[in-house]
């Protein structure tokens, strides 16, 4: 009885350890900020996108966890928005700001500049950081008022 008693212990033991190492790893591979990556550059850029500016851009957004893609604007128009008007989650208004038209970025967006412990059911869960490459398509400059 003792012997098995002792076993069930180590066993025990073992398996908070690995599912504690298993949590350690999964905090590790989470995002703590934006990264953005130029992938296509533009020669002669006219205009940086900044904030305030109306934007339309194709998209492809994926799980950073899988690279599963949860939406994309392939085969659609391209999504229009005003840079940092709060249309846009953070980290994708963040990662525009300095675009030129044609350019392509990739984006990877912590969870916290994302959707953040909501998430986005169903298609992204809570806590997820995420993965956006972009192509800017055109560039309205804002326009302040006098």
């Amino acid at each position: 009885m003792k012997f098995y008693l002792l076993f069930l212990c180590i066993n025990i033991y073992f398996l908070v350890l690995v599912a504690n190492e298993e949590s350690q790893k999964k905090s590790k591979d989470k995002l703590e900020r934006l990264h953005v990556g130029v992938t296509k550059r533009v020669e002669d850029c006219q205009k940086r996108a900044e904030a305030g500016d109306q934007v339309a851009v194709h998209y492809t957004g994926k799980l950073l966890e899988n690279l599963e893609v949860f939406d994309s604007s392939e085969g659609r128009r391209p999504l229009e928005f005003k840079v940092s008007s709060g249309q846009m989650i953070k980290g994708f208004d963040n990662g525009v700001i300095g675009m030129c038209v044609g350019e392509k970025r990739k984006l990877k967006i912590p969870s916290a500049q994302g959707y953040g412990s909501r998430g986005s059911p169903p298609k992204i869960p809570p806590d997820s950081d995420l993965i956006f490459e972009v192509e800017m398509m055109k560039i309205d400059p804002s326009h302040s008022e006098l």
